[in-house]
């Protein structure tokens, strides 16, 4: 019988160029519900779209990809 088994997930942000990893507050909220909780320290995130999961190194992994554009 095949085992299952549940996958980390972690979430990626881009800051100033560099991908920065930030924790998983709960495994039972949505990808969605974890950027908005980011949204305090990432003001950023709030127009953000979330793209995902990838399986990379037996983990979930989600990025937050700001779509916020230039004025002008």
């Amino acid at each position: 019988m095949a085992e299952t088994i549940e996958l980390a997930r972690i979430f990626l942000h881009e800051i100033d160029g560099k991908k920065v990893a930030l924790s998983d507050p709960n495994p039972l909220w949505s990808a969605e519900a974890v950027m908005d909780h980011y949204t305090g320290i990432y003001p950023e995130l709030v127009s953000a779209k979330c793209e995902g999961p990838v399986i990379k190194d037996d983990k979930e992994q989600f990025t937050f990809t700001s779509v916020m554009g230039v004025k002008g």
